[in-house]
């Protein structure tokens, strides 16, 4: 039996975060005839990217394909013209009747290379799997192609192909290949990362069953669900989030430049996707508490009193709560809670210290007074880049962590970082 890696699935946020030399799986149920929804939105970020696109056809005809492109607004007509969008029957890729793995893997590293020949940053590609269901000649050597594309190919090249497999037309064993060949697998419109990816190395040949199949299945959607719930929660929020910087003009553009400074930072220090994903997540609502603070309070130009100053502190634990009452998951919950903790425990609400607050919440603090100590605010002006840098060059390692801080400062200094 497979052995399932512990970690659940993580989402990429978007197909934006599709890169060359990624290999995706997707598991479909469209109509016949009908190209599956995520194709088109990938095939159009491959077009804006300046990248070659190639679709490889089987059970779906050319001409149903561009008609389908054409609806969703690509100019087909003039990029297939230009040589950008190139469309391959099966008979000329595959070279059947007889399906030779080798053959294949061969021809689409000459494809690749032509792309970059002709001046193409990488080729993107999506083929119709068809030609391996069962008894077809050369069927039985699909694992084989998929995980020597895995070994031989995608670590060399500037490709980045998604597979089609039609949940209808192929049985448990095939469709359990391909979760285990795929290092991402699509589901409707949704990519994720495959706990359930065996390197070349570890992939064993033991026949699946279909609950096993279904089993897996199911954690996907069980995951794709759970996005689309944080999205809706999300978007409930724009409407008081609006509202809100209505209130203090100091607020306006807080949030997202402080979600996108995290994340950069999340990035620079090599956490991994899911935790930038957090972290965006907990970014955008971080500050949403302060709904709960009197406008005379936000935007007071002097010092604030002990009470107000308590209103202020106050705002962390009131965004958990109402975050909470939304049925927002926990890590984004804690990271929101904790955003104004400090190394030395000076910070509040709990006073937590060192390896008590979350490295996403540290991440988050640094942005966050980064991004206040940037921009004008009713009690002072902005202190600009250089003096913002200097301020948490003498604090890291006392009230912020110093490797969020290195990597801040790497960010500015060294990566041309800019808030606009």
């Amino acid at each position: 039996m497979l052995h399932r890696d512990e970690r659940e699935e993580q989402p990429i946020n978007e197909l934006e975060r599709l890169k060359p030399h990624d290999h995706v799986c997707l598991i479909h149920e469209s109509p016949e005839g009908q190209v599956p929804e995520v194709v088109v939105p990938f095939l159009e970020l491959g077009v804006n990217r300046g990248e070659k696109c190639l679709f490889i056809l089987e059970a779906l005809r050319s001409d149903d394909v561009r008609r389908h492109l054409q609806t969703a607004g690509m100019d087909v007509s003039a990029l297939e013209s230009s040589g950008q969008l190139v469309f391959h029957e099966t008979e000329t890729y595959t070279k059947r009747p007889s399906f030779d793995h080798s053959r294949v893997l061969a021809g689409l590293i000459a494809e690749t290379q032509k792309a970059i020949d002709d001046g193409y940053p990488a080729l993107r590609v999506t083929d119709d799997m068809s030609w391996a269901l069962p008894g077809r000649p050369g069927s039985e050597k699909v694992l084989a192609y998929e995980a020597k594309l895995n070994r031989d190919f995608f670590p060399r090249y500037p490709c980045l192909v998604l597979c089609q497999y039609h949940r209808g037309r192929f049985d448990a064993e095939i469709l359990k290949g391909a979760l285990a060949t795929h290092p991402l697998v699509a589901r409707q419109d949704r990519v994720y990362h495959n706990s359930y990816y065996l390197s070349p190395e570890e992939l064993m040949g033991e026949k699946p069953t279909q609950s096993e199949l279904e089993h897996r299945l199911k954690a996907l959607e069980r995951e794709r669900q759970y996005q689309d719930r944080v999205k809706a929660m999300q978007e409930a929020l724009e409407d008081m989030l609006r509202a809100f910087e209505a209130r203090d003009p100091y607020s306006s553009g807080h949030q997202e430049r402080v979600t996108r400074l995290a994340c950069a930072i999340a990035e620079e220090m090599r956490l991994s996707e899911g935790q930038v994903d957090v972290i965006a997540q907990a970014g955008k609502v971080h500050d949403i508490g302060k709904m709960f603070v009197g406008t005379d309070v936000l935007t007071k130009p002097g010092r604030l009193t002990e009470m107000e100053l308590g209103e202020i502190k106050a705002h962390p634990r009131a965004g958990f709560d109402l975050l909470d009452k939304m049925g927002f998951p926990y890590p984004v919950l804690q990271i929101v809670l904790q955003h104004h903790e400090r190394l030395d425990g000076s910070g509040y609400p709990q006073g937590l210290s060192g390896d008590e607050i979350l490295v996403e919440a540290r991440v988050l603090a640094v942005a966050d007074v980064v991004e206040a100590m940037c921009y004008d605010r009713s009690y002072r002006e902005a202190l600009g880049v250089a003096a913002t840098l200097l301020e948490l060059s003498w604090k890291k390692g006392v009230l912020y962590d110093a490797e969020v801080v290195e990597a801040c400062s790497r960010l500015f200094t060294k990566k041309g970082f800019k808030f606009e």
